[in-house]
């Protein structure tokens, strides 16, 4: 009986964690020199930090696809399997990592 319960506890758990870290809400990212870092808030809202300017951001989350405006101009990120963000092809930003909280 207690190795039936020990097994049934564990399968609850792990069917919790089911999409753990696939949300950018809560976390702070930056690029290898630390130039340009997000923190992505909770309520869509972000701080994007370049440099020595901070600016107050909207972000929304599709699946791996996050969408972050900023003013009128929006920018698109792709969240990787390994927790990272790319930037936009096309884009002066590229590989964004988590920071260590």
């Amino acid at each position: 009986m207690k190795l039936r319960t020990t097994g049934v506890v564990a399968v609850l758990m792990l069917a919790g964690c089911i999409g753990c870290g696939n949300s950018v809400q809560g976390n702070t990212y930056a690029d290898a020199n630390g130039m340009m870092k997000m923190q992505f808030q909770s309520g869509g809202k972000a701080l994007v930090t370049i440099g020595y300017m901070t600016q107050n951001c909207q972000w929304s989350q599709s699946s791996n696809n996050i969408a972050v405006k900023c003013a009128d101009q929006t920018m698109q990120w792709t969240l990787n399997s390994d927790g990272s963000l790319n930037g936009p092809p096309d884009g002066m930003v590229g590989r964004m990592t988590k920071v260590k909280q």
